[in-house]
């Protein structure tokens, strides 16, 4: 209240005057995150009371930009005016930007066979997940994945603290064992039987096994045995993968093989002479011969003669054959020596012999090699 005096004296006067005093105005900013991640689209930031203004690193207007603040912790201030009187009043808020981590993947090849051993995965930034086709914690097992597919290998990594995260993807492919086989090997085989070409699809391999030089199978040199595994090895050139095409076969001796029967010797009188094959059921062959029978007045005089028996095995076709030589001899030429055409009844004893010597006297008269014509 005021007190004015009017011409020295004691009138006087009063004025009242109301003054409102404006409390300021409380404000909050409310929707700015307190992380960013630095590739996370521009976000919509809002106050309690609308009609301020913010700034700071990345603000335009009422738009927070991450990567325009870039990374760091970035202060955001919202100035607020309220109505007449136009009261003032600050808020400020704190936010962090963090960048994206740069996930990376290593340890594994860009192939492998698919019966390869597992290998360990390493990522970086340490912590991560490993997922995908074949992948079992932190290991890779190509043997998980199907032949002739890529499996994709992923590596995915969380910022514990900004929940930033990235993602690596590696691909790798399975390849399959090559196709082989090879022909030429036969399922049994005579221990005597010619060598055996082998030919392996594709070709560049090599093979191996009892009797094998080169891509000869060669019975006589695996020698009679059981079965035997002839292998064709095979790397395929583009994926390094292998595979082995196995064969069976059999070398089989020759079956043993005799026959009885046959002399050293026969005189072409003499009866034929039965033979016996052992095994029964092969055949004979030779001069003289007549199915098993040993003719010697049709093989002739002469000799040696070759009789032979053969026989084949019907399990194993195999062969064997037993030779006996024997000789043909003819009768011999004899001639009888002091014999005389004719004798008088009272003539003295003879004594014959004849050429060769050796032999027997037989006939009327005769005792021993003397001749008796009175007897």
């Amino acid at each position: 209240m005021n007190t004015f005096s009017i011409n020295g004296g004691l009138c006087s006067a009063s004025d009242a005057v109301t003054i409102n005093v404006n409390a300021t105005p409380v404000v909050d900013i409310t929707s700015l995150d307190s992380i960013y991640c630095i590739s996370e689209p521009t976000d919509v930031i809002s106050a309690n009371l609308r009609g301020g203004v913010f700034s700071g690193p990345g603000i335009i207007d009422s738009f927070f930009n991450p990567s325009t603040a870039g990374r760091g912790r970035h202060q955001i201030v919202y100035r607020y005016v309220s109505p007449p009187p136009g009261c003032i009043s600050y808020d400020t808020a704190y936010t962090y930007v963090d960048t994206i981590p740069v996930a990376r993947i290593s340890g594994a090849a860009p192939q492998y066979c698919y019966y390869d051993s597992s290998v360990a995965l390493t990522g970086l930034p340490v912590g991560g997940t490993f997922s995908g086709s074949g992948v079992f914690g932190n290991r890779f097992y190509p043997i998980l994945c199907t032949p002739g597919t890529t499996s994709t290998i992923v590596y995915s990594y969380l910022n514990p603290i900004s929940g930033c995260a990235d993602n690596d993807t590696f691909l790798v492919r399975i390849n399959p064992r090559p196709t082989i086989n090879f022909t030429g090997l036969d399922p049994q085989y005579c221990v005597y039987a010619s060598r055996d070409t082998l030919t392996p699809i594709p070709t560049g391999g090599s093979f191996s096994g009892p009797g094998v030089s080169g891509n000869f199978f060669n019975p006589s040199l695996a020698g009679v045995g059981g079965s035997y595994n002839i292998i064709y090895n095979y790397t395929d050139p583009l994926t390094g993968c292998v595979n082995a095409d196995t064969e069976r076969t059999v070398v089989n001796a020759r079956p043993i093989v005799s026959y009885t029967g046959l002399n050293s010797s026969y005189c072409i009188y003499n009866s034929s002479a039965t033979l016996t094959g052992i095994p029964a059921g092969g055949l004979f062959s030779g001069p003289g011969m007549v199915a098993n029978s040993f003719v010697p007045s049709n093989a002739g005089v002469g000799g040696p003669y070759f009789i032979t028996y053969t026989y084949t095995n019907p399990s194993t076709g195999c062969v064997n054959i037993d030779s006996q030589s024997t000789r043909v001899n003819p009768r011999p030429t004899l001639d009888i020596l002091g014999l005389d055409s004719q004798y008088c009844i009272h003539s003295m004893n003879d004594t014959l012999r004849a050429v060769p010597s050796g032999g027997l006297f037989s006939g009327t008269a005769m005792s021993g090699n003397i001749f008796s014509p009175g007897t």
